[in-house]
């Protein structure tokens, strides 16, 4: 089944190039990105995740004290609740001195978040989230660039996010379509 043409899983996952710029300032530059991907699965399911960034270029005038970060915002939720992690998948590149120390490309990827930690400010064990439970999500990458002084500095990245469900199956496959109360059945819809 189609939406305006487009079937719905061309919705779970995108790349886009996000080109920042901070001119004449030590403050950051802020940019987000387009949204990357939007789910809307009409049922419950797990999905899986993978996430990267890849840092294109870099330049200016001394990288030292340069920061580049990319934050994956994930909202997702089920039935009538929804839930927002604004660094669910994070990750940051400090190109110190550049090329040829520092290699473009430089990519980093995720297929799982660390989780906070849930007493106090550290834990001892890290723990890992694989699997968000949802029938709707939304993804955004937010990109940053930080200077370190006032000169002019330009960063190109590329950013991804995929989702897919842990266990594709559909209830129409076994039973007969429409005989599902939750409209279950119509999950691609």
């Amino acid at each position: 089944m189609t939406i305006h043409g487009t079937p719905p899983w061309h919705l779970w996952g995108n790349v886009q190039t996000v080109n920042l710029q901070v001119v004449g300032s030590a403050n950051p530059v802020q940019n987000t990105s387009s949204q990357l991907a939007r789910i809307k699965y009409k049922r419950p399911d797990s999905w899986r995740f993978f996430m990267k960034a890849t840092l294109l270029n870099v330049t200016g005038a001394v990288l030292s004290g340069v920061n580049i970060t990319v934050a994956y915002q994930v909202s997702f939720g089920t039935g009538r609740a929804v839930t927002t992690l604004d660094q669910f998948v994070f990750f940051e590149f400090d190109p110190v001195v550049g090329p040829p120390i520092f290699p473009l490309p430089q990519t980093k990827w995720a297929s799982s978040a660390i989780e906070p930690a849930r007493v106090g400010a550290t834990s001892a064990v890290e723990r890992r989230m694989d699997v968000i439970p949802a029938d709707s999500i939304q993804c955004n990458a937010i990109c940053s660039l930080q200077a370190g002084d006032a000169t002019a500095y330009t960063a190109t990245l590329e950013v991804t996010a995929f989702f897919a469900p842990l266990q594709h199956v559909r209830p129409e496959w076994f039973e007969k379509v429409g005989t599902f109360n939750g409209q279950e059945d119509k999950g691609a819809k």
